[in-house]
């Protein structure tokens, strides 16, 4: 927001950028700046305007990057990520490519329910890539594992202490399901039956920190990933069943 920045950063005179800024707003019959002493700062029309020619030139990078031989970037990273029981992993691979790639451009992450959907984007560059439990079915894209985590079954201190055989847990209060991530439901109860434990009552709910607080007050048993336990205050190991 400073006319002299704006000249050192690309190479044109101050007073010619403003004549630019002048003629552009005569032309569009709006104030895209107020003025101050010693900067400048957009209206809510300059910022409006702003948001659409920034979306407009990053197409335009995008449309060189996919036809030439030669990749462009500097534009943000669209990355889709598909929800599921674990924040850490998806996290922490994203802020290492943010510390890799942020001098190209910013990232913006999309919350996918859906692993094919998320495929069809990626195709169709509505996304730059996505992260997703579950390998492409699609063979034009590329996949690499950037990481794992372990699903873990977690109760109250009380609720825990109360039973000596653990898995009565399980047969004596009610287990959170996701009313999204119906792979993980599914596996969830395979391994649960494979061990001749059949829960009779679910709770279900998309709301994370709202399962946290049921099993807190030993309401019900929860799935959560190893490394959001081990992140979390509200998650201790003494939790884990």
């Amino acid at each position: 927001m400073s006319m002299k920045d704006a000249s050192k950063a690309i190479g044109v005179s101050a007073p010619t950028i403003s004549e630019h800024i002048k003629n552009l707003e005569e032309h569009l019959d709006v104030q895209l700046f107020r003025r101050k002493t010693r900067s400048i700062e957009l209206t809510n029309e300059g910022r409006s305007i702003f948001n659409h020619a920034e979306e407009m030139f990053s197409s335009g990078i995008r449309f060189l990057d996919a036809v030439s031989p030669k990749s462009i970037g500097g534009y943000p990273a669209r990355i889709g990520i598909v929800e599921t029981i674990s924040v850490y992993t998806p996290t922490k691979f994203i802020l290492k490519y943010l510390g890799k790639f942020q001098k190209f451009g910013t990232v913006n992450t999309i919350r996918e329910t859906n692993h094919e959907r998320m495929e069809n984007k990626i195709l169709n560059n509505e996304l730059d890539w996505g992260i997703s439990l579950y390998p492409p079915r699609l063979s034009e894209l590329n996949h690499h594992l950037v990481g794992h985590s372990e699903v873990m079954f977690c109760a109250s201190n009380d609720a825990y202490k109360k039973f000596s055989h653990k898995a009565d847990l399980l047969k004596h209060l009610p287990l959170v399901k996701s009313s999204w991530d119906h792979k993980l439901n599914e596996m969830v109860q395979n391994h649960l039956e494979l061990h001749g434990i059949f829960v009779e009552e679910y709770f279900e709910s998309d709301h994370r920190h709202f399962c946290i607080t049921l099993v807190q007050k030993g309401l019900c048993i929860s799935n959560f990933s190893k490394d959001d336990v081990l992140t979390h205050k509200e998650m201790t190991p003494r939790n884990r069943v």
